[in-house]
């Protein structure tokens, strides 16, 4: 029965580092893209400024008799900066864009080799797995905390606590091994 236990851990670890690995690819696909948006809107600044102004809380644009309203509504980060062009704005929010999916895919990264040490490993009490774990809390806290502060502490404290629930498993694996 034990054993059945231990088969299933390992495989579901498996299969959640495969889940992650995945999401890790979206997310770094996601950061190049909008890093190469940034870098031809900055290229391409003065031609995209020529039909861009700003009016009233909104981008409008106008092209060939056409205009459209696009709403001054991007990234808080971004926005506190006050930017007088769109190109500035919408370059700055597509390199922030690139940056924060960049460091989910780390993180994602970071939490998909916990899960294949869990795998791979006889026990998942070690100091290899609480560090990638500590590393993946830590840049996910810091990662909540761009949109909340309040929801960012709840998810520092849930993660310490799992972290602490580790490091008092890592005790108790040296115990055993010392006992045997």
């Amino acid at each position: 029965m034990k054993n059945n236990k231990l088969a299933n851990i390992k495989k579901s670890a498996d299969t959640t580092s495969k889940v992650l690995k995945a999401f890790s690819i979206v997310f770094l696909v996601g950061a190049i893209i909008c890093l190469l948006s940034g870098i031809s809107i900055f290229c391409f600044s003065e031609q995209l400024n020529e039909f861009v102004s700003y009016a009233g809380g909104q981008w409008k644009l106008a092209f060939g008799g056409t205009t459209q309203f696009i709403a001054y509504q991007g990234t808080p980060l971004v926005d506190s900066f006050n930017f007088e062009t769109f190109s500035t704005w919408a370059g700055c929010n597509a390199l922030y864009g690139a940056v924060v999916a960049g460091v989910f895919a780390f993180a994602l990264a970071k939490l998909r080799k916990a899960f294949v040490t869990i795998k791979e490993s006889e026990s998942p009490f070690s100091e290899t797995v609480l560090k990638q774990i500590k590393t993946a809390a830590i840049i996910t806290t810091i990662l909540v905390a761009l949109s909340s502060v309040g929801i960012a502490v709840c998810v520092a404290l849930s993660l310490w606590c799992l972290c602490s629930i580790f490091n008092y498993g890592i005790e108790l694996q040296k115990n055993d091994d010392e006992t045997l």
